[in-house]
């Protein structure tokens, strides 16, 4: 299915009526994850006051024959919605990229639908936004140089710009998280307390940001949230220096293996494990880059306040790939995989994000889990 060329309904959304709703909760939204798919579409909400704002970007090879509708509902099986009416201003486009803001109102619902179709094949994505007024989504948004959004969860420059004049607060944490329990783990608690490296007010620009730190920005300290960027050095989401390699290996070594790797933190080890585990240069060069590109990519997907493969999410990611099919309802998110194993997360909103996804954990996934690491490390 292609996508070639940008059209005219871009410009216009349908005038406001209440029509039948899409029931998400049977809409397969694996398309989310696939960062070769036809699209590739991101979001986030601004409110002032009552009145809500989207900011969209959509990627593609090219963009082409696709009608943007926006559908306010009450829930994801919900009967009925009503399409959004509003005008679309485009902040920036280029062939295989464009960035649209909506000012949305006050929608009647808590769920938000973008639907974009593609009419020549009569194809339709889906992106869900939570508008539950119990969620509190800030009135400012991070910037780029040329001034449209940032719409990703973490950011490489040396410094950040904000959409709005003015003084801002933030609090600066470390993310000092190991990695993700497997699934046979045990549930730890869903938002533990964090300690703060620090504290203080900034204007417009947010200077001096430290690697693998998180920054809560908000415009006032009584706020029941903000922006959360984590800053990343310039390469993220790959990695390149050893001990960044060497602590993701932790899913697929044993604890030994593990040990005597962060014990001897030299190349000379790390080549060492992946030449024995494989046995020859050319499948150990493959394995490297099989599982370096599962963890970039899972850092593009997932990355929140926490370095994505160190999220649920992530390490599910990691070890089975890209899921066969999703769906979700309000509070969840179910995967499956065509060889019968499935996960399902817990969505949740915290301080540092709306939505957090939680892996539920049970014992009966450790034959399976084990299986699986296996297969990675036959190669």
């Amino acid at each position: 299915m292609a996508i070639q060329k940008i059209s005219v309904f871009l410009l216009f959304i349908l005038l406001s009526f209440t029509i039948r709703a899409f029931d998400l909760t049977q809409v397969n939204m694996n398309y989310h994850y696939d960062l070769e798919g036809e699209l590739f579409i991101q979001a986030r909400l601004i409110r002032n006051n009552e009145d809500l704002q989207l900011l969209l970007q959509v990627k593609g090879d090219s963009l082409h024959q696709f009608k943007v509708d926006l559908l306010a509902q009450f829930g994801y099986d919900a009967v009925r919605h009503d399409t959004v009416n509003v005008a679309i201003d485009t902040l920036y486009m280029v062939p295989d990229e464009i960035f649209l803001k909506f000012p949305l109102g006050n929608p009647q619902g808590d769920l938000l639908v973008v639907s974009i179709h593609n009419q020549s094949e009569n194809a339709y994505w889906f992106k869900d936004l939570k508008i539950d007024r119990n969620i509190w989504y800030p009135n400012f948004y991070p910037i780029r140089e040329r001034g449209y959004p940032i719409l990703s969860n973490y950011i490489t420059s040396e410094s950040v710009t904000f959409s709005d004049a003015g003084a801002y607060h933030v609090y600066q944490y470390q993310d000092a998280f190991g990695p993700a329990d497997p699934p046979m783990g045990i549930m730890k608690p869903l938002a533990p307390n964090l300690p703060i490296d620090s504290s203080y007010f900034f204007n417009d620009k947010l200077t001096g940001l430290e690697n693998y730190h998180f920054y809560l920005v908000q415009k006032d300290t009584m706020d029941g949230g903000g922006v959360t960027l984590l800053h990343c050095p310039s390469y993220y989401p790959e990695y390149k220096k050893l001990e960044e390699l060497i602590d993701p290996l932790t899913y697929i070594t044993t604890p030994t293996e593990l040990k005597n790797l962060k014990g001897n933190m030299n190349k000379k080890a790390f080549e060492q494990f992946w030449l024995g585990t494989y046995g020859t240069k050319f499948r150990a060069k493959s394995a490297i880059k099989f599982y370096y590109n599962r963890l970039e990519q899972a850092n593009i997907l997932f990355t929140d306040y926490k370095q994505g493969w160190k999220t649920d999410r992530g390490i599910v990611y990691t070890i089975y790939g890209k899921p066969d099919e999703v769906y979700r309802s309000k509070r969840t998110e179910v995967w499956y995989y065509n060889d019968g194993i499935e996960f399902e997360f817990i969505r949740i909103s915290t301080l540092f994000t709306s939505d957090m996804y939680v892996l539920k954990r049970e014992k009966a996934y450790e034959k399976y889990w084990y299986q699986q690491v296996g297969r990675i490390r036959k190669g």
